[in-house]
């Protein structure tokens, strides 16, 4: 079996499980590890936009391999997992290019992971972005699977609707505000900020952490 049917095979086996569930994730991210250990992704000589356009690719890539997110999902019949991935790859390095706006971008889901009282930069402690699959897919993932019990567990006293999942979602890109947040859950945003920063964040810094997004 070539390399190429290999990488096929684990795609169409991740595709088998769920949406969201903890078989489906295991099985991206050990697809995800084969892709990148195979020498086959496309690589560009400007590191800086190359890493950009690989982010969005890989979000790209585990939206829409197994189901139509954004566009129609992998066919094997068509051509290889890796020959599509580098398909978007190139079409997001030309975005990226004609756009000439390389130094102003960052990762939208950085600042989830930015704790307020400790103003450093967000990405300063980041893992390399080609050695990982796309973090707020697999974030998303996380809180669909349900593994997690401290995620319903914390919530605001008296208010066992407002939990620490409750609140986590709202604040990943695309994140509402503390104000938004506060009239939809009908409760005061100041205390809301508190209990999330208190709370709710150090949960989503250990799974960074144990995801390997975050290097501290």
């Amino acid at each position: 079996m070539s390399e190429l049917q290999r990488l096929t095979n684990l795609a169409l086996a991740a595709c088998q499980h769920p949406p969201g569930s903890p078989e489906r994730l295991r099985a991206l991210n050990r697809l995800v590890r084969e892709i990148q250990q195979s020498g086959k992704l496309w690589r560009d000589p400007d590191t800086e936009i190359y890493n950009e356009a690989l982010s969005r690719t890989w979000l790209y890539f585990t939206q829409n391999l197994c189901e139509a997110s954004t566009t129609t999902p992998f066919d094997p019949s068509r051509s290889s997992v890796t020959h599509w991935f580098n398909t978007y790859l190139k079409y997001r390095l030309r975005d990226l290019r004609n756009e000439k706006m390389n130094d102003r971008y960052r990762r939208p889901w950085s600042q989830a992971f930015f704790d307020p009282d400790n103003p450093t930069d967000p990405t300063a402690n980041l893992a390399a972005p080609e050695d990982i699959p796309p973090m707020l897919d697999i974030t998303y993932a996380w809180l669909d699977a349900g593994t997690e019990p401290r995620l319903q567990n914390i919530h605001v006293k008296g208010r066992s609707d407002i939990t620490a999942e409750i609140l986590i979602r709202k604040r990943l890109p695309p994140e509402a505000s503390w104000k938004e947040i506060g009239e939809e859950l009908d409760y005061p945003s100041q205390l809301l900020s508190a209990f999330y920063h208190r709370h709710c964040l150090p949960l989503l810094r250990e799974f960074g952490r144990e995801q390997g997004f975050l290097t501290d």
